[in-house]
């Protein structure tokens, strides 16, 4: 993950605000900002350690209750920025019947993730971003399923100012102290190999190195299923009529349902 000591940076979704603070420690002069979901009564409950009270003795400013998919959260914010980051996101199990009921109803989790980091980009880039700085937003993630099959590098930014870049490597290590946390859960998960999947309001502004995997461009590939180069047309054929294929194509339906939805009159 690149990052400028000279950058404006705000953390979303960092649910115990370690990521927070090991930027922090990283960057002790730059202006940080940290956002939790969670009010912070709820976050000190949750999470026996947590980056709150070292954070505050470093004045760097803390928003809780900050859902990135409510319009009027983001609003709060005072000043813009050069980065938003979004680090391993992923929606709680839905508990009762109600709940998954009504999420089978919106295309399941597969699309309600998807829903929830559009909208992070969405008001991130509208207004969270400085309109005179990098402009970048950052969905840090893992390269095995659910979350490759959310369409990070291909389906978000669709009806958005901001586009897919390419991916970066993260590396835990550039960041001590920092832990992935279990949702709702007082443990932490295995440290894992992650991916930052980059985004810009102005892509050829990009000066730092990113990778661009080739199956977005080329039409010999499968961009849903980051399958090919195909030998044939049979080849391709055959991939397409794959129980894979059409499983991502049955999550990409229900993305485009939720779009129509959300935006009335796009297609």
């Amino acid at each position: 993950m690149y990052l400028s000591a000279q950058w404006r940076i705000l953390t979303v979704g960092d649910g115990d605000l370690t990521f927070t603070r090991a930027l922090k420690r990283r960057f002790a002069d730059a202006h940080i900002v940290g956002s939790v979901y969670d009010s912070e009564a709820v976050l000190r409950e949750k999470y026996s350690s947590h980056g709150i009270d070292e954070l505050r003795q470093a004045q760097v400013p803390l928003y809780f209750s900050f859902d990135v998919t409510n319009q009027a959260c983001w609003q709060r914010l005072s000043t813009g920025f050069d980065v938003i980051i979004f680090q391993f996101p992923l929606l709680s199990q839905l508990g009762s019947k109600s709940a998954f009921a009504a999420a089978q109803q919106q295309g399941g989790l597969n699309t309600l993730n998807r829903a929830l980091l559009h909208q992070f980009l969405r008001y991130g880039s509208a207004y969270g971003l400085a309109k005179h700085g990098a402009g970048l937003c950052y969905i840090t993630s893992k390269d095995v399923k659910p979350y490759s099959h959310w369409g990070l590098d291909h389906a978000l930014c669709t009806g958005l100012d901001i586009q897919y870049v390419g991916e970066q490597p993260f590396n835990i290590d550039d960041f001590p102290g920092y832990r992935i946390r279990n949702v709702d859960r007082n443990k932490h998960v295995k440290d894992t190999k992650g991916v930052t999947y980059s985004y810009a309001l102005n892509p050829k502004n990009v000066d730092f190195p990113y990778h661009r995997p080739r199956y977005l461009d080329d039409a010999n590939y499968c961009p849903l299923c980051h399958a090919g180069p195909f030998c044939n047309e049979k080849d391709q054929a055959q991939h397409f009529e794959s129980r894979q294929h059409q499983l991502m194509l049955g999550y990409q339906q229900h993305w485009q349902n939720w779009l129509a939805h959300a935006y009335k009159g796009y297609s």
